[in-house]
């Protein structure tokens, strides 16, 4: 295995943006630009495995620098199992070398499907928490009660009896809007109450007449 000193400048890979181990990222570039076999000094074979490896390291996606350490020795181990592969596959290699290599390969090559499996099966990631979100918010604050009301609007027919809040077809549009309300509104609830006042009054002028008698059904007799 070539463990030649980088002879490009980007080995260590910059990243995208700068995490809080970024300096981790630094230092496991470096490691793998080190770590990456090549198959010959060409610069060119080399360049190719380095973008290789900092490909693969991306792909992994690691979110700490816990699972950095992780996907960088996934990386450099399917890089080594690959590299033991070529190497057995060399014209002139003895078969117990050949078999030693292999071996090692297959050693690698489990290594990395260990630590790709633990990666990919890690707690999705929780999104930030959000100050504002954790204010309370007005909407969510019990609704301010109208001043001398200790409860809740009650809508009433024109008798004056309740009429059930989830009866919005027996109710007018102001007691309608006033039930519907939140939070409660007391303009909304005060005219309301003086509709139903009106309403309840002006039933009672017609069922109970000037002179505090019931009305007469059926004209007198002899009437006309």
């Amino acid at each position: 295995m070539d463990m030649q000193s980088p002879t490009r400048s980007n080995d260590a890979a910059p990243t995208e943006a700068s995490p809080p181990f970024a300096a981790a990222l630094r230092q496991l570039h470096k490691v793998l630009a080190a770590a990456t076999p090549a198959a010959g000094a060409d610069p060119s074979e080399r360049a190719e495995a380095l973008d290789a490896t900092h490909e693969l390291f991306a792909a992994l996606a690691p979110r700490d620098a816990a699972e950095a350490y992780l996907a960088a020795i996934a990386a450099a181990s399917a890089q080594s199992a690959l590299d033991n592969f070529v190497r057995a596959a060399r014209p002139g290699i003895s078969d117990d070398t050949a078999i030693r290599l292999r071996a090692a390969g297959l050693a690698a090559g489990r290594a990395y499907a260990s630590a790709f499996r633990t990666l990919r099966r890690r707690a999705p990631e929780q999104p930030a928490a959000d100050p504002a979100a954790e204010a309370p918010s007005p909407v969510c604050e019990a609704a301010p009660k109208p001043a001398g009301d200790q409860g809740e609007f009650q809508p009433r027919d024109r008798s004056g009896k309740p009429i059930p809040t989830f009866r919005t077809d027996l109710m007018t549009r102001a007691q309608v809007l006033a039930v519907l309300s939140y939070p409660r509104d007391a303009a909304l609830e005060a005219a309301a109450i003086a509709e139903e006042a009106a309403m309840i009054a002006e039933w009672a002028a017609r069922e109970t007449p000037a002179g505090g008698r019931e009305p007469d059904l059926e004209p007198p007799p002899g009437g006309g």
